[in-house]
């Protein structure tokens, strides 16, 4: 019963980084396209709402650090809008074949 409960709530885990990944890649290439092709990803949240680009600024510089600012997240807003997205879009497909596969068998 127990190995069944596990089973099922692998797959759930499966479906719903399936469906993640399948909205992170429709959201890519909508974006992709809809707005100019090299339209770096600060352009793209600032065309919606200047304000979410301040706020996330505040929370990276006074939660993490001001490295983080820095290092990690100025050069992903100065990638292409679509890049994210699709990124996302993969790891997420890859973790839903990934739970896809059954568990391996455990060698004592």
């Amino acid at each position: 019963m127990i190995a069944r409960r596990h089973g099922s709530a692998r797959a759930w885990l499966g479906r719903g980084l399936a469906v993640l990944a399948a909205a992170c890649l429709v959201v890519a290439f909508a974006l992709l396209l809809m707005l100019p092709l090299m339209l770096p990803l600060a352009q793209c949240i600032d065309r919606i709402d200047h304000g979410k680009l301040l706020a996330l600024q505040t929370l990276v510089r006074d939660h993490i650090s001001e490295w983080a600012w820095q290092a990690l997240t100025l050069p992903l807003l100065a990638r292409p809008g679509w890049l994210l997205p699709l990124s996302l879009g993969i790891v997420f497909g890859g973790a839903a074949v990934t739970m896809s596969w059954p568990p391996a068998a455990k060698s004592h």
